[in-house]
């Protein structure tokens, strides 16, 4: 979860060939994809969903990723994430 905030692509994906959840949260219930996606790393984003992220994650809130992206006022990447079905 870490190096997905830092966009470091290249330390998830080793993480992710050595068994590391796609799937991961935060201490607080947070999706990776979540924050990855209201840091605006489009590049990492496509990577995980590439990878089987569950783009129909909720948070500890229960809130989607485009609920969760509205609340951080987010509008453009609200925008991209609906190219996946979000």
């Amino acid at each position: 979860h870490f190096l997905a905030v830092e966009n470091d692509m290249e330390g998830v994906s080793w993480l992710h060939s050595k068994g590391a959840a796609i799937d991961t949260k935060s201490e607080f219930g947070t999706p990776a994809i979540f924050e990855v996606a209201q840091l605006e790393y489009k590049e990492l984003l496509a990577w995980f969903i590439r990878k089987g992220a569950d783009i129909h994650a909720v948070d500890a809130d229960g809130n989607g990723l485009e609920a969760y992206l509205e609340e951080y006022e987010q509008t453009e990447m609200r925008e991209h994430v609906r190219q996946y079905g979000v």
